[in-house]
């Protein structure tokens, strides 16, 4: 009989394609000058759409940022560092129009802490799922990495979409509400409503992305999610007075950010990592 206690361990799991996961930093690090095209374009309302696409760049990598800071696998000291770093770039190159404008930074801090801030709530969000849910973990090559898993969905389940639907329609009410009472709650309800929008998203292709299950089905429903939040939001912003195809562009710049990262996330998903369950699979070992 073969004894147990001298056989070989396995060796450490890698990254199938470890190349990608650079290739994947090195674009959006590319990409990061996007919001910056408000500096580039006339001060006139045609070029919007545009406008909003570069900050749907910027939104979509905060929101990455936030899936590194709450799942990522590196010490957490190094997650939060490059956390910082990461929102200390993005807010430059938000800044940067307003630099090279008006030749002053002091917008800079504000910015700056808002993108922390952000970034810190959602990630939070996640650090409690890493905690007490699930993980991110690196799959054996040799495992079958897309198990299909019964749906199930328990009162738990229900109660938090039930949750999460009110609140989004108790903010979109709150905006609309407070439009024109001059309280200054606008502003306040408006990006409470856009921030929730943008996690729910955000969590949505985690969910789609990174789960063991099959992801077409998945990535369909997350996507028409983001249509429908864009269309709360874009409905309460009251952008249609200046046009409907000001409202679509509108809708299509909340729904980008959800698509940015989905396909990020693809690309994460490719190199073997999978949201594991705690307990799940012992053929899923954590990654180094």
């Amino acid at each position: 009989m073969t004894d147990l206690a001298h056989q070989p361990e396995s060796a450490p799991v890698s990254p199938v394609h470890p190349g990608r996961l650079k290739l994947l930093v090195l674009a959006h690090v590319l990409a990061s000058p996007a919001p910056a095209v408000a500096f580039l374009l006339p001060p006139d309302m045609r070029y919007l759409p545009l406008i909003w696409l570069g900050s749907s760049v910027l939104v979509a990598q905060l929101m990455l940022l936030a899936v590194w800071l709450g799942l990522g696998s590196g010490a957490i000291s190094v997650r939060l560092v490059t956390s910082a770093v990461g929102c200390a770039w993005a807010a430059w190159w938000a800044c940067l129009p307003q630099i090279v404008l008006q030749d002053s930074a002091e917008r800079y801090p504000f910015i700056l802490s808002t993108f922390l801030g952000c970034v810190a709530i959602w990630a939070g969000v996640f650090l409690a799922v890493r905690r007490y849910s699930a993980e991110l973990r690196l799959a054996m090559q040799s495992s079958a990495v897309s198990v299909r898993r019964p749906s199930q969905f328990s009162i738990l389940h229900i109660l938090i979409v039930t949750a999460v639907v009110a609140i989004v329609l108790g903010l979109a009410r709150g905006a609309e509400a407070t439009r024109e009472d001059g309280s200054g709650w606008n502003y306040w309800v408006a990006t409470a409503l856009t921030l929730v929008t943008f996690f729910i998203n955000l969590y949505c292709a985690v969910w789609a992305t990174l789960g063991e299950a099959r992801v077409g089905w998945r990535l369909c429903l997350v996507l028409v999610v983001a249509l429908l939040l864009g269309v709360a939001v874009a409905l309460t912003s009251n952008i249609q007075l200046l046009g409907w195809w000001l409202f679509a562009a509108l809708v299509l710049a909340m729904s980008a950010p959800t698509a940015i990262v989905a396909a990020s996330l693809l690309v994460v998903r490719s190199c073997g990592y999978r949201l594991v369950p705690k307990g799940g699979d012992p053929a899923v070992h954590a990654s180094a």
